[in-house]
């Protein structure tokens, strides 16, 4: 009676390489764009905090809107670290304001370049957008 080998050949192992291979490449950017999304909605969360404080500033003060983070109730981060993504900061002028979200390298943990980079934005109306 002969003896059966149990196990895979070479080839059947090469086969379940490559496909596994293939299927890395498609994921790995996704998962990249999935986490650019998310941190994105970081930045127009706390922009949505910065047009609420905005709103009850201009509420207490009428006809003014706060032209530095200290005057609002709200705290947001105005230099690059690693525990954020991107820095903020408010422009004032009278009746009109806007603050920007711009995206940082975050302490080079990211494959951010200048080329990608971008601004997240919201004005008095409460329009955001990114440029």
């Amino acid at each position: 009676m002969l003896k059966q080998n149990k196990g895979f050949t070479l080839i059947e192992l090469l086969v379940v390489v490559v496909i596994v291979g293939l299927l890395a490449t498609i994921a790995i950017p996704q998962f990249q764009n999935a986490m650019e999304k998310a941190k994105e909605a970081e930045a127009r969360k706390i922009l949505g905090s910065i047009y609420q404080a905005q709103l009850l500033y201009n509420t207490e003060n009428p006809s003014k809107y706060a032209k530095q983070f200290s005057d609002l109730m709200v705290t947001a981060p105005t230099a690059a670290t690693t525990a954020h993504y991107f820095t903020y900061a408010i422009g004032s002028s009278g009746t009109s304001w806007t603050a920007t979200a711009s995206r940082t390298t975050a302490g080079g943990r990211d494959n951010v370049t200048a080329a990608n980079k971008y601004t997240v934005t919201i004005n008095q109306n409460g329009t955001i957008s990114r440029q």
